[in-house]
């Protein structure tokens, strides 16, 4: 059995900068080295480092109301 495919998102602005309305957000999934997508996407690596993380836990149509707080 093969662990789940982990995603995440990148946020790209601050908001207590940015109007809300401007603020860039990626939503990402990891995708194996030798997959060619098919489509409206991007694929990109992102660089090694420390990264700050933020782990929520809800539902899909719950997002909206714990982005942003």
């Amino acid at each position: 059995m093969n662990p789940p495919n982990p995603s995440f998102g990148v946020s790209h602005d601050n908001p207590e900068v940015t109007p809300r309305e401007k603020c860039r957000y990626d939503a990402c999934v990891r995708i194996p080295d030798d997959l060619e997508p098919d489509g409206p996407v991007n694929v990109t690596t992102l660089p090694a480092g420390k990264y700050a993380v933020l782990h929520v836990r809800c539902l899909p149509q719950e997002i909206g109301d714990r982005a942003l707080i």
